[in-house]
């Protein structure tokens, strides 16, 4: 059994500049002030617009993500619709292969005291014997045999989304209301969103990373 640290990258960026321009071509031909063009004239229109709420012309920008975290994680990401996702499935993965190193990858859960870590930390070793025992010497099919398997099991997710819909999602997931299992990824996120994009998430970095 493997205990590994969640992660998260951008996948294949988008240039700042380009989907700078893509979002001041669509917000301007709203009114037809192409003419207004200039440059630093992107940035303005859009600190305007996520100002005033009208968000909807940030949605012809788009982001994709590679997340590495748990299954807990995964559920809760599930539930924003407009987030596109391909998650590494445990139906044809096989941990028992050598492929997947004969072993399950874990992640730590936020919160763990000293005595629920050494129950955590067995109950995983537990899951894990039987999951192997299942595919290895009992033939079970791996869709079968996660049904052992732990919600702190480790999954590789790209997720894709439009920046209005990552302004929303990192909004709900990086308040004190989120569990802080998925509060410190989407944090990690944000920051990295704002590294690239800063523009479209000053105001979310200010807000709940900076402060």
């Amino acid at each position: 059994m493997q205990i590994i640290k969640p992660s998260v990258e951008l996948v294949n960026p988008v240039p700042y500049k380009q989907m700078l321009n893509t979002v001041e071509l669509a917000a301007r031909n709203c009114y037809q002030s192409f003419d207004k063009m200039k440059d630093g004239s992107a940035e303005g229109i859009i600190t305007a617009l996520i100002k005033s709420g009208h968000e909807a012309m940030v949605e012809f920008g788009n982001v994709t993500v590679h997340f590495v975290t748990d299954r807990a994680v995964l559920a809760q990401l599930s539930r924003h619709r407009l987030l596109s996702e391909a998650v590494q499935s445990q139906r044809y993965v096989n941990y028992s292969k050598d492929k997947f190193g004969n072993s399950i990858k874990v992640i730590e859960p936020e919160g763990l005291s000293n005595e629920a870590y050494d129950n955590w930390i067995g109950a995983c070793k537990v899951a894990e014997a039987a999951y192997m025992v299942m595919t290895k010497d009992l033939g079970t099919p791996a869709e079968v045999a996660r049904s052992v398997l732990p919600n702190c099991t480790a999954t590789s997710i790209y997720a894709s989304a439009n920046i209005r819909e990552w302004r929303h999602i990192l909004s709900l997931r990086c308040d004190s209301h989120a569990q802080r299992d998925i509060r410190n990824l989407m944090k990690a996120t944000l920051k990295l969103m704002y590294e690239q994009y800063p523009v479209f998430f000053e105001d979310l970095y200010e807000k709940y990373v900076k402060n």
